[in-house]
């Protein structure tokens, strides 16, 4: 029965689904869903779990990462709920830099081939300027509360272990971006952000960087994500699992995602 049911579930994959655009509300896709819940509890407990996922899989839920557990249950995985989903089947937890671990290795192997790795590691700062023409202007002049905020960010992230490690090593730098034929791309997409809460004219681009850990915050999205991936990762990045890694992964995997759905 159990084979059976694989074989009928596995055909529609194959020679039905393909036929429709995505409709499911989570991930996995119930299809997916059911051949898991079968392979890991049976063909009558995961039969039954297919059925419960099927009819909370409606307009009237949110969806979001729902994969199935490792006890036979009918409602909705709770350990996944909060699971964040990145697209090209990698999720990740909001929980902390620990957590993470898994889908840093799921996304390393994925993109193994795409990955940009420098000899040495390369200041920001410099980076930046070589890159693009930038004016420099003081970081007094953003909101302190806005500043707060980040540094909050950061000890959440995992750059910093401790306020005290943070305050000594931090080195922030505020840059408007020149438009220029180079920058120009990025001038498509400035949107409302704390960085520019001193510039409201909203058509000019702001960034935030820390000489180390590159840009903090910008108010065009594709120029953060340009300069993480242009900037690469070093093989310490690598071997030691690092948070800029973690954060290089997530522009790389969102660069073919949105390429992908494009």
């Amino acid at each position: 029965m159990k084979k059976l049911l694989l074989a009928a579930v596995k055909g529609y994959q194959r020679m039905i689904s393909p036929l429709f655009p995505p409709t499911c509300r989570y991930y996995p896709s119930c299809s997916n869903y059911t051949v898991q819940a079968i392979e890991m509890h049976g063909a009558f407990k995961g039969s039954l779990m297919a059925v419960a996922r099927i009819i909370r899989c409606n307009p009237f839920v949110e969806g979001g990462v729902d994969k199935v557990p490792e006890q036979f249950m009918l409602k909705r995985n709770p350990k996944t709920k909060d699971h964040i989903y990145l697209g090209n089947g990698i999720t990740m937890t909001d929980d902390g830099p620990e957590e993470r671990q898994e889908s840093i290795e799921a996304m390393l192997d994925q993109y193994e081939g795409q990955l940009v790795i420098r000899e040495e590691e390369q200041d920001a700062v410099s980076f930046l300027n070589r890159w693009l023409t930038v004016e420099e202007f003081s970081v007094a002049q953003l909101p302190d509360a806005y500043l707060k905020d980040i540094k909050a960010a950061l000890l959440k992230e995992g750059f910093y272990h401790s306020k005290a490690e943070l305050e000594e090593n931090l080195s922030l730098h505020f840059f408007k971006i020149s438009k220029t034929a180079e920058s120009q791309s990025y001038y498509r997409h400035v949107h409302p952000s704390p960085i520019r809460s001193e510039f409201q004219n909203g058509k000019e681009i702001f960034c935030l960087l820390d000489e180390e850990i590159g840009v903090l915050d910008s108010n065009s999205p594709g120029l953060q994500e340009a300069f993480t991936l242009k900037r690469g990762i070093t093989q310490k990045d690598i071997e030691h699992k690092t948070v800029r890694l973690f954060e290089y992964l997530l522009a790389l995997n969102g660069q073919y995602y949105h390429q992908d759905h494009a």
